[in-house]
Formats: C-alpha cells, sequence, structure tokens
C-alpha cells in the first residue's frame, strides 16, 4: 500500500508486484503474505479481532489470493455476528458435515442465525469444502447483517429473477460491493470469492473500512487535447494531454467540471471554482466568491455567480471576457467568444464574430453551448438551432428530433435527443460522428473527440486519440503497473488487462492472477498457484520464468526479480548481469529499477544491487517499511515514515 503512493508521488515506472497487488513493501502486519495487498487492512482489522483464528493457511500465511471455502465463512460470519465462539457440536443437521470436525460447531450455528440453509437437499447438505461465489457471499452477508432490500443496481449480468439478485442489490446499496467491473456495470456472480475478498467485504460490512466510492460518473467534459470527469462521489479525474497540468486535478469535492485548450475548471460543492493546467493567459485565475456554473473556453472562462452575473477572465484580445449586464442562468465559453442565456430565456453572445458565432437567434431557449466558432441551443419546443461557422456541416442538426442536451466542438456538434440516444453531426474526420449506442445522460464535443456518460454512469469516448483523450476511465482494478509505453492491471476476478503500445506485451495470459508487474517491453504475474508467467518482447530471456511458488515478483527494464516461497530472492534476463546476482538470505521486498534492484531483509535493513556498484546501489542504513526503485535511483519509508 506504501509503496503504491512512492510509485506516484516519484513517477516510478518499473512496476512491483506483490502476491495481491502491484507492490509489496514489507509492511508489519498480521500476516507475511499480504504485504501490500489491498485486502490487507481488512484481514488485519479482523485478525485483531479473532474472526480468523485458526483459519490460516500456514504460518502467519493467510492466502488472500486463494478461494474463500463455505466452511471458512461459516467461521468467520459466526464470529464477526456473535464473538462468542461456537461451541463443539454433538449433532449436525448436515449429512456431509462430521460432528466431530473441527468447524462443524460454526456450520451449524450459521443454520441457527438463518444465515444459510445447506448447498442441497434430500439429503440435506452443506458442502463445506465448497468454494463461495460471489452471488452466495452476497446473501450470506444480507441474512447476516439484515441488509435492507433495494432496488436494482444496474447488474448487466445479474437476472431480476435469480435467485441471489435481490441480495446483490442490497449489498450494492449498503456500498459493500461496487462490482467487479463497468462498460457495462458487472458483478460476476459466479466468479467464486478470495479470501482476502471476503475479508474485506466483511469488514465493510462491520464498519471496519471505508466503504467503497459510488460507481459511475455525473458529468464529463472534453477539452482540447484532455478530458475530464467528475464521479459520483464528486471526485474529479482526468486523462490525455497533460503537458500543461491540464489532468492535474485538486483534491476535494466537486459538482462539475469544465475542460478548455490545455487547462481545466471544477466548481467545488462550497461553490468555489479551481482552475488547473496553462496559465500564459491568466485563465485558471479564477475569481474569488461563490458561484453555481462555470465554462472553460480555449484560453479564458466565464461563471455565474449564486446570484446570476457572469464574471469571465483570461484572454480578451476579442471581447471574449466583456460578459454583459444582468442575470443570467446558463453561460458557455468558445475559443474567442462566449454565450449565455438571461434568466427570460434569451441568448447573448460576446466576443469574436467573424464567422457569425455571436449572432444569437431571438426567442428564448433552455440550454446552450458555444464550441470554436459557432454555437447551438436548444429552444423552448426542445428543437436544435444552431448558427456560426458551418463549414462542414456543423450547424445542420436533426429537423424533427427533440433534444435535452447538445454540445459543440470544433467542426463537429452532438446531442442527446429524448430517447437518450445521442446523434451527432458535421465533420467526420476521426470518427467524430461515430457516437456509441444506447442510453446517455451528458455529453461534451472538444475539437476531435467527444465524451459521454452512459445510463449506467460508465464513461463512453470517442474520435481522435492521439493524446490518450478518449481512453476513459473503465472497470474496477485491485491492482495496475506502468511499464514504457504499456500498462497492466488486474480486475476484480482475477484477470489481467493490459494497454497501451507494442502488441507483444498487452496481450497477456489468461486465467485468475494474483498480482501483475509491467517493465519496459515485457510482464511478469503470479498465477493463482503462486507460479509465476511472464510475456512480451519476443519471447527474451526476461520472459522465462523461474518453476516454483512464488510471494512477489518485480520487473525492471531488461530483468525480474521474485521473492521465493522461502523468502530467498531469484532474479533473471538481461544475458545474466550483476542485477540479477541476488543477495543470499530471508528478504521482505523486492523492487526491480532499470539496471539495478533494492529489497528490504528479514531485519528491515535495504540492501541494493547491480549497475555496476552505482551511488543507487548505496543503500542507507536503518530499519524501513517500503522501498522502490526508479531508473537511476530509490525511495524509501524509514520505520518513522519518512521518506
Amino acid at each position: 500500500m506504501v509503496v503504491v503512493l512512492l510509485v506516484l508521488l516519484g513517477g516510478v515506472s518499473p512496476g512491483v508486484a506483490s502476491a495481491q497487488s502491484d507492490a509489496s513493501g514489507g509492511l508489519a502486519g498480521s500476516f507475511a503474505d499480504d504485504d501490500g495487498s489491498v485486502h490487507e487492512p481488512a484481514l488485519d482489522a479482523l485478525a485483531r479481532l479473532g474472526v480468523l483464528d485458526g483459519t490460516e493457511c500456514g504460518t502467519d500465511r493467510i492466502c488472500a489470493g486463494a478461494p474463500i471455502a463455505r466452511e471458512t465463512v461459516a467461521v468467520w460470519l459466526t464470529r464477526a455476528v456473535a464473538p462468542a465462539d461456537a461451541e463443539s457440536s454433538q449433532s449436525s443437521r448436515f449429512s456431509d458435515v462430521d460432528p466431530g470436525s473441527r468447524w462443524a460447531g460454526h456450520i451449524e450455528r450459521l443454520a441457527e442465525f438463518g444465515i444459510t440453509v445447506g448447498c442441497a437437499q434430500d439429503p440435506l447438505r452443506y458442502c463445506p469444502t465448497t468454494p463461495v461465489t460471489r452471488a452466495q457471499m452476497a446473501t450470506f452477508l444480507v441474512r447476516a447483517f439484515k441488509l435492507e432490500a433495494a432496488p436494482s443496481a444496474g447488474f448487466a449480468d445479474v437476472a431480476g429473477d435469480d435467485t441471489h439478485s435481490a441480495s446483490i442489490d442490497a449489498l450494492a446499496q449498503a456500498r459493500i460491493t461496487a462490482g467487479c467491473a463497468q462498460d457495462p456495470l458487472r458483478y460476476c456472480p459466479t466468479a467464486p470469492v478470495t479470501r482476502g475478498q471476503m475479508a474485506t467485504f466483511l469488514a465493510r460490512a462491520l464498519g471496519l473500512l471505508d466503504k467503497p466510492r459510488p460507481t459511475g460518473y455525473n458529468a464529463v467534459a472534453a477539452g482540447s487535447h484532455h478530458s475530464c470527469a467528475v464521479s459520483t462521489d464528486g471526485a474529479i479525474v482526468c486523462w490525455g494531454a497533460n503537458d500543461r497540468g491540464q489532468t492535474d486535478t485538486p483534491a476535494g469535492t466537486h459538482s462539475a467540471v469544465t475542460a478548455g485548450g490545455a487547462h481545466s475548471c471544477a466548481l467545488s460543492t462550497s461553490g468555489l471554482v479551481e482552475c488547473w493546467g496553462a496559465n500564459d493567459r491568466g485563465q485558471t485565475d479564477a475569481p474569488a466568491g461563490a458561484f453555481k456554473a462555470v465554462s472553460a473556453g480555449d484560453s479564458h472562462n466565464c461563471a455565474i455567480r449564486t446570484y446570476g452575473l457572469v464574471v469571465c477572465w483570461g484572454a480578451n484580445e476579442l471581447g471574449q471576457t466583456d460578459a454583459p449586464a444582468g442575470r443570467h442562468k446558463a453561460v458557455s465559453a468558445g475559443d474567442a467568444h462566449t454565450c449565455a442565456i438571461a434568466t427570460d430565456g434569451a441568448v447573448a453572445c460576446w466576443g469574436a464574430n467573424e464567422l457569425g458565432q455571436t449572432d444569437a437567434p431571438a426567442g428564448r431557449h433552455k440550454a446552450l453551448t458555444a464550441g470554436s466558432r459557432h454555437s447551438c441551443a436548444i429552444r423552448t419546443n426542445d428543437t436544435v438551432t444552431c448558427w456560426g461557422d458551418n463549414e462542414l456541416g456543423q450547424l445542420r442538426a436533426p429537423r424533427r428530433d427533440n433534444f435535452v442536451a447538445v454540445a459543440a466542438g470544433a467542426w463537429h456538434t452532438c446531442g442527446i435527443r429524448d430517447d437518450d440516444a445521442i446523434a451527432c453531426w458535421g465533420a467526420y474526420h476521426y470518427n467524430r460522428l461515430d457516437a456509441p449506442a444506447g442510453a446517455h445522460r451528458a455529453v461534451s464535443v472538444a475539437r476531435h473527440h467527444s465524451c459521454a456518460i452512459r445510463a449506467d454512469g460508465a464513461i463512453a469516448c470517442w474520435g481522435d486519440n492521439d493524446r490518450g483523450q478518449t481512453d476513459a476511465p473503465a472497470g474496477m482494478y485491485e491492482a495496475v503497473s506502468a511499464g514504457d509505453s504499456h500498462n497492466c492491471a488486474i480486475g476484480a476476478d482475477g484477470t489481467i488487462a493490459c494497454w497501451g503500445s507494442r502488441a507483444g506485451q498487452i496481450a497477456p495470459p489468461a486465467g485468475p492472477h494474483k498480482a501483475v508487474t509491467a517493465g519496459h517491453s515485457h510482464n511478469c504475474a503470479i498465477r493463482a498457484d503462486d507460479t509465476i508467467t511472464c510475456w512480451g518482447f519476443r519471447g527474451g530471456i526476461q520472459t522465462t520464468a523461474p518453476a516454483g511458488p512464488h510471494k512477489a515478483v518485480t520487473a525492471g527494464h531488461s530483468h525480474n526479480c521474485a521473492i521465493r516461497a522461502d523468502d530467498t530472492i531469484t532474479c533473471w534476463g538481461f544475458r545474466g548481469g550483476i542485477q540479477t546476482t541476488a543477495p543470499a538470505g530471508p528478504h521482505k521486498a523486492v523492487t526491480a529499477g532499470h539496471s539495478h534492484n533494492c529489497a528490504i531483509r528479514a531485519d528491515d535493513t535495504i540492501t541494493c544491487w547491480g549497475f555496476r556498484g552505482g551511488i543507487q546501489t548505496t543503500a542507507p542504513a536503518g530499519p524501513h517499511k517500503a522501498v522502490t526503485a526508479g531508473h537511476s535511483h530509490n525511495c524509501a519509508i524509514r520505520a518513522d515514515d519518512t521518506i
């Protein structure tokens, strides 16, 4: 967990993976095999309560990535809802549970509490060693904690008449689960639950952990070469070009976001405007005070104060920030012009007008959008009208359709019809008009790309992707690792997804995995059985993984290192150079840089090796909790939590 923070702070690209996460920090905890796992906090919290006593898979081991059996679930759940341990059972209602077996009392108690009715009838059976599925887990938790019934959570893979569907919906409403993937939103009901996942679900139900953020997004904005969105919990995420800091999002909760040429602005839940990115024209110097709306143009912005006054700032060479007086209810900033709707529904525009983009139509309107050199608005009868540049047909809105939203870009326009489908018109280049099918609730259009929010809250983008501006965040992942020009992540169901350049290293193996790490042009992962698999870079020596079980693996530029089951380190790749000559003895964590490595020994001291013994291999003295290696440097967290 802590090493991931170091990677984010230092921009380190070589990955480090433990058996559950991208980083193994060697942190002291209840178990030796879950360091760095996303489930470690839950496992530690439950261990402190005694919930896990006796269910370990070995000395100081919990096997967080292994499927959890029904008998283990019985132990954990009964201890969670009734702390006094179950007494030995003299009899069992289940024909496949021996009354003298270790966990028979807990299984019997689970039935007494009404949490289970068994797995089969005639004769009544419990199936104690069978793995629990995610659907079954939902029903167990709903019964154990008496969760309230809820409307459909919208999971595409959960049928409304399924035995466990109501429990899955209740679990989602209680924010104990956010599903396993998005686009479409899925729950993966038949996938087995791992011991680590069960611990996290249980800890959330007990209030020992923060519950997951709600999935999906409430708002999306497309800029010139970047995009931003506001998640349902108010957090902002941005992606695409970041040469001017336009995707370096602020912390806190927000209600709206807008993306300009190379900057972005957002409206906080307290009504303040925050801007970031390029500031060569003063476009990020937001005024103080409370606002109710904000819109970013190419190099200027306009916002509406809570009492209706429009305020603009930034570039003004063509009068685009010379806002009119009076009260307004909507505003939209284009490249070098701005339009607003007054409280009486009339549209006013100002700024550049070389193509008629400020020649607003008469009449009342309910929504408007300013593009590069054209503008559009929705009349009170829900039809769209556009004015300004029509070189590529960006004004030719469908005449017979009714719209609930409209967004103008540089040479194309998109809108959401009253049936929630998206329609686009104008220039086709870069596939600008290839809007996704299905229902949507918001749309935003930029120069060459567009983004929309689907009905289920997921984001869809299309058009030009030269800077990654259409690579919208999607899915739910437990670990991620960044390589040189590609990335890999592990989904909630254990499958690996990779994306980026060079096809070889982004074609992951099938099947469930516990961890993944991305190197320069290759990747390695730990399978569910603790063995290592590697792929990429034409099958070079760095992809020839050693046999046997391993606890952690880390990929450098052209080599890898791993911690074996006995805590010793093995390294391979790059022609057997000095970076693959691992030190002897037990270690808690290992990290690979470009041509060197560092590891934390059993006594918490750091050792480094490789690259001709350069200064990056001269490790600091004293105990440390975590370490991460970059290209030619390292960072570590000391025992006192300083770096």
